[in-house]
Order: structure tokens, then C-alpha cells, then sequence
């Protein structure tokens, strides 16, 4: 037992834990028992062009005047139960040099919020000029294997200025 079987041997796996190389994938996986899966899963991404606005305070997963209704990342928490969640999009606030946009990642498992949006892990903006924004943040203590879910929140600081986001972004990259 041991090494990496060669491309177009197997179908299904001896025993839990061996390798195989992919030509057609262009890839390394790893048999769980019961199917072939990365090896080393990827970085996950998703986005939307589709500029939206809101004027809640409170954070929010729906942007008003988008065909988006919100923006969300499934991922599978690798083995280390790290990750590093990246966000960002173009910010602005209309007729307001002073009130600020702000961006947060909310990750749940299930209906159970393990991180909840905040300003501390927001790329915040403001100004009637769009500007490009974005952070990254690392996340630890998530259960591997599971699969979580992070949605792009947003709020303004006032609720009589409106808040716009535009080629919205999100990231998720496994740590090992």
C-alpha cells in the first residue's frame, strides 16, 4: 500500500486515504471510502456585478435596486479547520462624504451563525465616488469536513444616505 496510482487505474479506491492522479482533472485526489475528492480543495469564489444599495444600519444580506438577492459562498472546512475569507467590491455613499458603507463576512454552519457580520472584519468606504475596497481575514475552530456558508453583509451608517456596492466579491481559501 502507499503511493499514487496513476492516472486511468482506478475507479474506485482500494481503502480510505489513497491517492490518484487525474489527467482529465488535472488534479490529485484523495478516496474518503466512498468517493474521490481534491486532494488540496481550492479556493472558492463568487461575485456580482450588479451594483445595489441599501440604507439600513443594521446588517443585511439584501441590496435594494439589484437583481441579486444575496451574495453567499458555500465552502467545505478543510482539515485544519482554518480559512482565510476575502471580500471586497466598489463603495460609495450618494451625496455624503461622511457616512460609510460597510462590507462584512457572516459565516454559518446550518441556520447556526459562527460569525456574525461586524465592523471590525468589514472593508468599509465612503464618499460619492466609488472606490475599490476589500480585506481578508483568517478564520479558525471550524469543523473539517463541514460545509459552511459565508453571505456578504452590508449596512450604512445612516439610514438617510444610501449605501452602494458594486462588483461584489467573495473568497475562500483553505489553509493546511
Amino acid at each position: 500500500m502507499g503511493g499514487i496510482v496513476p492516472a486511468g487505474v482506478l475507479t474506485t479506491g482500494g481503502y480510505v486515504g489513497q491517492y490518484r492522479d487525474t489527467t482529465t482533472l488535472g488534479q490529485l485526489q484523495r478516496w474518503n471510502g466512498s468517493a474521490w475528492l481534491p486532494a488540496v480543495p481550492g479556493p472558492v469564489f463568487a461575485s456580482s456585478l450588479d451594483a445595489g444599495y441599501t440604507i439600513s444600519t443594521t446588517y443585511t444580506a439584501t441590496l435594494l435596486d439589484t437583481a441579486v438577492s444575496a451574495l453567499t459562498l458555500a465552502f467545505t472546512a478543510p482539515p485544519s479547520g482554518s480559512v482565510v475569507v476575502g471580500l471586497g467590491a466598489r463603495i460609495s455613499t450618494s451625496g455624503s462624504e461622511t457616512v460609510q458603507a460597510h462590507m462584512s463576512p457572516q459565516v454559518t454552519l446550518g441556520s447556526t451563525v459562527v460569525w456574525a457580520a461586524d465592523d471590525e472584519r468589514a472593508a468599509s468606504g465612503s464618499g460619492a465616488v466609488s472606490k475599490s475596497q476589500s480585506t481578508q481575514l483568517r478564520l479558525n475552530s471550524l469543523t473539517a469536513g463541514s460545509v459552511y456558508t459565508v453571505t456578504a453583509m452590508h449596512r450604512s451608517s445612516s439610514a438617510s444616505v444610501s449605501s452602494w456596492f458594486d462588483t461584489l466579491w467573495l473568497r475562500v481559501d483553505p489553509l493546511f
